[in-house]
């Protein structure tokens, strides 16, 4: 019998109207606290606010316009950076500043571009006659895309691009320029030859880019082999460019490298904590023993590892096979179910699968399904690193979404697979059975979420979603009843869903009050909470019987 503290918090933890008031407090005091941390921001940064909202140039080209306009020295490079980025967008930002869209012919008059004088810009940064040309010409061919002046702007870059020695910079604005009008293979071809000049490493980043979009295997390799376009090459180029050659340590190389280069700190901590309430909820129903808390991170780990055999077969499938999401019906279904559903399930099965030898001495079905739960977690809790960092009501959406899906498919594929073997194959045709039903339903499931095809549509994104997570829960659950020796303990499952969640969500608002702003940002993510509340309530009531 439970006796003092222990008897009072296994009383509250099963307690539904004291679950109900802490949660809620919870999350009026993250609501209140994110509307207070935005208002300090406003308050405080009041000239901020206003440019926030004054429908000016987007603040990364102001930027990049004031060093350019401060800068002591000449710096040609940066300027061809900067007009690469901002020439392409114009026509959007003269829209939000409510004005008509630049002309070629108004700059040639002015020597400006929505209100910037560029060409005092050129004046102080190209070191000759021929390069202020040059740069002049590239703006009129950008604004005047297609029009007689603009192909008479682009025919003298060409002219100057096409001499030898190498004109600096006519090569990477002639890519840029048949870029535009989506001549790849010529852009690609002029973006090599200005690569060669030492200081032209935007044009070299250009170029890998544009030949892994095309996916020319044989040119990336000769590329790579030059010290100083592998020195361009950033972690994410490397390893798509690992999977279209095949050179796999290229491709694991990238994926460290890229997974550190792109970490937030906001986004590992809230991975984290929706990881670490799963972890828990599992954890109470697993074998009591003395490692029993510390033990599933083993499979947490292996978890996150599945990520990158996953990520090579991707690259098989899409760079070698031709699959694709963008696909016509059916072959986009296609790719989902033979695609993303065989690939990720395989992934985790195999690193589940390191465990067996330990699962069937241990003799624990039990054992067996949360072990396959906490690698499909892990997996989940790598995705969630790349999903986190948008912002929004997206973690706790995807705490009851796709981080269970992930970990109760896994379990209850490596539980099949653990009777399989425990019988001696004798229930083999159940694990494959279970496999490819798993398969197919997260195959279905991601297609109904991120397709555009009018079957997917028929099918009902929300509607169906629920119903493979409801079927999921029901079968994941009744498994866990049915192999489960013990009770939960002292903390109630149901308690630490719904005031884990509160938590999470209370920390969202907080953080939309820093990156908001206005109330109405705080308010959004309040509404994609309510969005998923029905997938919650299924959760609950789950908890809630046990």
């Amino acid at each position: 019998m439970l006796h003092g503290w222990k008897a009072r918090i296994h009383h509250l933890t099963r307690r539904k109207s004291f679950l109900m008031r802490t949660s809620l407090i919870i999350l009026i005091a993250g609501f209140v606290m994110g509307c207070a941390v935005q208002l300090c921001r406003v308050v405080t940064s009041p000239a901020a606010a206003r440019e926030a909202g004054s429908g000016g140039l987007a603040e990364p080209y102001r930027r990049v316009w004031r060093n350019l306009g401060k800068a002591s020295e000449p710096a040609p490079r940066e300027l061809l950076r900067w007009l690469r980025h901002f020439l392409p967008h114009v026509a959007d930002l003269a829209d939000t500043m409510h004005t008509a869209p630049p002309e070629a012919a108004a700059f040639l008059n002015d020597g400006t571009v929505l209100g910037i004088d560029v060409r005092a810009l050129i004046e102080k940064h190209a070191r000759a006659d021929a390069e202020r040309g040059l740069f002049t010409d590239f703006i009129v061919a950008s604004l005047a895309g297609d029009g007689e002046t603009g192909a008479v702007a682009l025919h003298r870059i060409q002219d100057k691009a096409g001499r030898k020695p190498v004109v600096p910079y006519a090569n990477e604005m002639l890519g840029h320029l048949w870029q535009e009008r989506g001549r790849e293979t010529d852009a690609l071809a002029a973006f090599i030859r200005e690569g060669g000049i030492l200081d032209a490493k935007a044009a070299r980043e250009s170029a890998l880019r544009l030949a892994i979009e095309i996916k020319d295997a044989e040119l990336l390799r000769d590329l790579m082999n030059q010290p100083a376009w592998a020195a361009t090459a950033t972690s994410w180029m490397r390893s798509r460019i690992g999977s279209i050659t095949g050179d796999y340590w290229l491709l694991w190389k990238g994926l460290i490298g890229h997974q550190f280069e792109t970490m937030r700190w906001g986004a590992l901590v809230l991975t984290l904590l929706a990881t670490g309430l799963w972890y828990i909820i599992f954890t109470q129903h697993s074998d009591k023993g003395r490692w029993r808390w510390a033990l599933p991170v083993l499979p947490i780990i292996a978890g996150v590892c599945s990520i990158w055999p996953t990520l090579i077969i991707l690259g098989y499938q899409e760079y070698q096979l031709g699959m694709t999401a963008e696909a016509p019906f059916p072959h986009d279904l296609w790719y989902y179910l033979a695609g993303v559903g065989l690939r990720e399930e395989l992934s985790k099965l195999a690193l589940a699968a390191f465990f067996m030898p330990y699962l069937l001495w241990r003799r624990s079905a039990c054992q067996a399904l949360l072990t396959g739960a906490f690698v499909g977690l892990g997996f989940a809790m790598e995705e969630n690193l790349q999903y986190y960092s948008g912002g929004g009501g997206i973690a706790w959406a995807r705490f009851l979404t796709a981080n269970f899906m992930h970990a109760s498919m896994t379990g209850i594929i490596t539980h099949a697979l653990y009777e399989t073997l425990r019988t001696r194959f004798g229930q083999a045709e159940k694990f494959v059975g279970t496999f490819l039903t798993i398969v197919i339903a997260h195959g279905l499931y991601d297609y109904v979420a991120v397709s555009e095809h009018e079957m997917s549509q028929l099918l009902g994104i929300s509607f169906f979603s629920i119903i493979i997570l409801a079927l999921l829960a029901r079968h994941f659950f009744q498994l866990l009843a049915d192999t489960t020796r013990g009770s939960p303990g002292i903390v109630s499952p149901a308690s630490v869903f719904l005031i884990g969640s509160s938590l999470l969500i209370a920390i969202l608002f907080i953080t939309a009050g820093f990156t908001t702003d206005d109330i109405a940002g705080i308010a959004a993510v309040g509404s994609e909470c309510v969005g998923v509340a029905p997938v919650a309530y299924l959760f609950w009531k789950t908890f809630e019987v046990r």
